[in-house]
Order: C-alpha cells, then structure tokens, then sequence
C-alpha cells in the first residue's frame, strides 16, 4: 500500500513548493491595469488545477497555478497519478490471479505426492509378497528332491521301466488311468500322460494377461479341481507346473522362469487355501523349454502358456 502512494507523495512534495492552497472560495488576480479594461476581474494569470491528487476529478481544495507552464506541468502530473494508480490496480489483479493459479498448483502437487506414496506402498508390498513366493518355492524344490529320492529308491530291476517327468524319475503304474474319467472340470483339458494325470488349464484364462494374479472368474475352476483331488486323490503327490510360449515379457527383464514360477506358486496359495494341504503340492517354473501346441493364440488364448496339475501315483506317505 505504501508503494501505490509513494509517487503522490512526490508529487506533493514537488506542489508544495511551487502552488498555494486556498480553502473556500477561489481567489483569483486582478491585473494591474484593471480600471483600463472597465474595471473587470479575471483570472488570465490565475489557473485552478482541475484535477485531484489521487485521481478524483474535483478537489475539495483547488490549487492556484501562476502561470500556463506550471498548470500544464501539474495536469501532465496528474495524468501520471492517474495511469500509476491504473497500473496498480491491474498489478493487483494480476497479483490475485496468480494467487489462484498458485493454489491450484500446489493442489495437484499434493495429489501427485499422494498418488507416488500410494505407489511406493505399493511396491514395498510386491517385494514382500515376491520375497514369500521365493521362500516357497526354496520349499517346494526341497519336497522335489525328497520326491525324487523316494521315486530312486522304488524302482528295481524287477519291476517296470522308469520314465522322466520334468526332472522326476516315477516308476510305471497305470491304477490313475481308471480315474482319469473321474476328472470333469469345465475349461480344462485332462488326459493320461504315461505315469500321471494332466490336467491343463490356458494361463491366459486363469490370469491376468502377462501376470500372475488368478482371475476372480477363475476360482470356480480351482474350487472343482480341489474337490476332485480330496474326493479321488486325497494323498496323491501333486505338481503345479507353469508354461510359457516365449512370448516377450514387459519389463524385458522379466524373464519366462521368474514369470511361470511366479503363476505356479500363486496356484499353489490358491489351492491350498482352498484346503489342499501343502506337504502335497510341489511347483515348477518351466519357462519356455516344453512348448506343446502349435505356436499362434486363438482369440487371444495361446495353448502353449498353460498351467499343468500333474496327478502322480507316488502318495504323501511314500506308499
């Protein structure tokens, strides 16, 4: 406010050495030669400053000028008031405005914060939830190489030949094939592969395309499989095998094992929350290396991205 002021106070200060206020009626000169000219007062020498100090039209106390010069030099003057003070008020609206775009920025700034807290929670909650996959999966490989073991250890040479099944070596048994029929699930394609009973499932319907998040949709499909396996294979070993057809992954550093050890240990958590008991269960991340299919995707299903439940004749107790 003193800034908006401070060039009439100049102004005032130049006035007061070179003007007179007069207070109530305006006093003008008589010329010296009034009686030559029928005695008649004017004013020819006398100016009144037509214009208020701060941007009135009128003033209260008007200011005698001496001379043309010095009224020209006062009007010139207030018409330098009169811009000043226009300039000001529309600094001070400019000044509002500029307030309000402010404002309005430090809100979305508050937001953008809010929203980065939000991811950085998270993604302390993924690496967490990344940590206990790993742990499981450190888990489920124990119990494979303890199946493995026993697998070793049953087979002789009386008995039928051996064969491999992913990285497990099973001795021949055909009592599963009688209760391959049993197996009816929507959605999923179940046959004999030898040994074992395969029941495979696309991934790109049970999850989120390129994660390993089970769709909700889905959990109908995990519920009749954990029925059919407590109901027929109660203390049959199981194998939670994930596929992929060597489709790119985004980040690039994903790579196919990180991605299908990840979807099978989410099913694993899902079947056992659905009270498959762990010690029965095993995981496999087989990457890329077992495509089965033809490559190419059907309205945008690949067969060969698959989750594989393989039924196996050995049981949890070694029988």
């Amino acid at each position: 406010m003193m800034n908006r002021f401070f060039p009439i106070l100049i102004i005032l200060a130049i006035l007061s050495t070179g003007c007179r206020q007069v207070a109530g009626p305006q006093v003008s000169k008589q010329p010296p030669f009034g009686a030559a000219y029928g005695n008649t007062q004017t004013a020819a020498n006398t100016s009144t400053f037509p214009f208020g100090l701060f941007g009135s039209s009128q003033s209260d106390n008007p200011i005698q000028t001496d001379s043309p010069e010095q009224y020209q030099k006062f009007s010139e003057l207030a018409n330098q008031i009169n811009s000043l003070n226009q300039r000001l008020g529309s600094m001070d609206s400019d000044n509002q405005q500029l307030q309000t775009e402010i404002a309005a920025l430090q809100q979305k700034l508050q937001v953008a914060n809010d929203y980065n807290q939000q991811l950085k929670q998270q993604l302390a909650d993924n690496i967490n939830q990344f940590k206990q996959l790993a742990s499981r999966k450190m888990e489920a490989e124990q119990k494979l190489s303890q199946i493995q073991q026993s697998a070793q250890l049953a087979s002789s040479p009386g008995q039928a030949p051996t064969r491999l099944v992913g990285s497990a070596s099973l001795p021949a048994n055909n009592s599963l094939l009688k209760k391959v029929a049993d197996i009816q699930i929507a959605g999923a394609d179940t046959r004999m592969d030898g040994e074992v009973i395969r029941v495979e499932i696309p991934s790109d319907r049970l999850f989120s395309p390129g994660s390993y998040q089970v769709q909700p949709t889905q959990i109908t499909t995990l519920n009749n499989l954990v029925a059919i396996v407590r109901q027929h294979f109660p203390r049959q070993i199981i194998g939670i095998e994930a596929h992929w057809d060597g489709t790119p992954l985004n980040p690039p550093t994903t790579t196919h094992h990180q991605l299908t050890a990840t979807q099978s240990l989410a099913v694993f958590d899902e079947l056992q929350r659905q009270g498959l008991p762990a010690n029965q269960m095993f995981t496999m991340g087989m990457g890329s290396n077992q495509l089965r299919h033809p490559q190419g995707a059907t309205e945008g299903i690949s067969l060969n991205r698959r989750i594989e439940i393989v039924i196996y004749p050995d049981t949890i107790d070694g029988n």
